[in-house]
């Protein structure tokens, strides 16, 4: 067996830590994740959540549904994006239109928008 850079031992075949499924085998490193980076992230949300409360919570998401509600573009985008997550863009070069560039396509995967209607045509004052 032989080191690698990662911390793991190669079989003289190089599979560099790898099962022979391909995965990473036990005791390489790569294959750890971010633990402390989770645990880091974790205790400042309990930090924040002691610090704040549950009252000034609603109160802070209550003025934004309210800006929402008044037409702030940035509060209904935050919203919909907490509510629902960001809309993933994908890019998809068969459906680009001749000549080239792309055709992008952002889509929600656990919402449909409302069916469009048109509103009915309101005369102007003194028109009949």
């Amino acid at each position: 067996m032989t080191a690698v850079g990662n911390g793991a031992t190669a079989q003289g075949n190089g599979n560099a830590g790898r099962n022979p499924d391909g995965r990473f085998g036990v005791g390489n490193r790569a294959a750890a994740g971010h633990v402390p980076a989770t645990a880091r992230t974790m205790r400042l949300c309990e930090m924040l959540d002691t610090s704040i409360g549950n009252a000034r919570w609603r109160r802070i998401i209550e003025v934004l549904a309210t800006r929402a509600e008044d037409g702030d573009m940035e509060a209904i985008k935050e919203l919909l994006n907490r509510r629902f997550g960001r809309p993933r863009q994908t890019l998809d070069a068969d459906t680009a239109p001749p000549g080239g560039g792309l055709h992008i396509t952002i889509t929600r995967p656990d919402w449909e928008p409302p069916p469009f209607q048109i509103p009915p045509r309101v005369p102007p004052p003194g028109d009949s």
